[in-house]
């Protein structure tokens, strides 16, 4: 993540996600973890409530596209 661009908003604006989402499932153990961090933040950070809150409701079906907004919150 060192190469990474910083961005302002962690989700972009009016970003859709889905349970059906068609793509690549995300190992469990890879994504729950990072989830899970990411519930604390909010306590510190209220303008991440939203967004977290927009993922978890992803853990038990993550696809790539769950784990790809996951990294965009974790480097906000």
């Amino acid at each position: 993540m060192e190469n990474c661009n910083v961005v302002k908003n962690p989700i972009v604006p009016n970003t859709r996600l889905s349970k059906d989402d068609v793509g690549i499932k995300v190992d469990a153990t890879m994504f729950k973890p990072v989830v899970g961090s990411l519930m604390y933040s909010p306590a510190t950070q209220p303008n991440l409530m939203y967004d977290v809150s927009l993922i978890n409701k992803f853990m038990s079906s993550a696809t790539e596209s769950h784990w790809f907004v996951a990294k965009q919150i974790l480097r906000y």
